[in-house]
């Protein structure tokens, strides 16, 4: 699992390791809260080396995966709109927000299918973390495009998915009251 050391990813580890599931987590902090038997692993969900070391982990440490869960995820970071060089030029975004939580989930996802088509028996699950916004943004643009072009990659894969015994699924949350949501004082009231 990506991004399972806080928030809603943290929830899902809890939940999952209550029912006997070996988790290993690669997020670029440690948990917030210790989960008993979870390995963790620092991992940066947007580099494409740290992710296939984090999967290679997880092949020899457990000797297959079974479950996926890309969770690691950033808003936006207020460079899109108002930020401007001295010049009063509008200065290039970073696009931070898409290099991790749409470009890192899909690395992850297509390492899954990667491992879940070579290993015997053949298969798995992949349970991306979506969001409402992909649906029906409020106010963040990037972190809407994001969670847009996951809700895209996954119903993109369904018709291959079947053929390699994958099951793929997206959860959408709404606005949950977690520490990234509490660093925008305004979204809680608002929504």
């Amino acid at each position: 699992m990506t991004g399972g050391s806080s928030g809603i990813g943290l929830g899902i580890v809890q939940k999952l390791t209550q029912h006997g599931v070996k988790v290993l987590v690669g997020d670029i902090q440690d948990l917030t809260e210790p989960v008993d038997g979870v390995l963790f692993q620092h991992t940066d969900a947007s580099s494409w080396d740290d992710l296939l070391a984090l999967f290679k982990r997880g092949m020899q440490v457990f000797g297959r995966i079974d479950i996926v869960i890309p969770n690691a995820g950033i808003g936006d970071r207020g460079d899109y709109f108002d930020v401007v060089d001295a010049n009063g030029d509008p200065v290039k975004p970073g696009f931070e927000c898409l290099k991790l939580t749409l470009i890192g989930q899909m690395y992850t996802v297509k390492l899954a299918m990667h491992y879940m088509r070579k290993q015997r028996p053949q298969g798995g699950v992949i349970v991306s973390t979506v969001s409402r916004s992909g649906y029906d943004c409020q106010s963040i643009p990037v972190y809407a495009a994001s969670k847009h072009g996951m809700i895209g990659l996954m119903r993109g894969l369904r018709p291959h998915t079947k053929t390699w015994n994958i099951r793929i699924n997206s959860l959408a949350p709404h606005v949950t009251d977690t520490a990234a949501v509490r660093r925008l004082p305004t979204l809680i009231p608002d929504l």
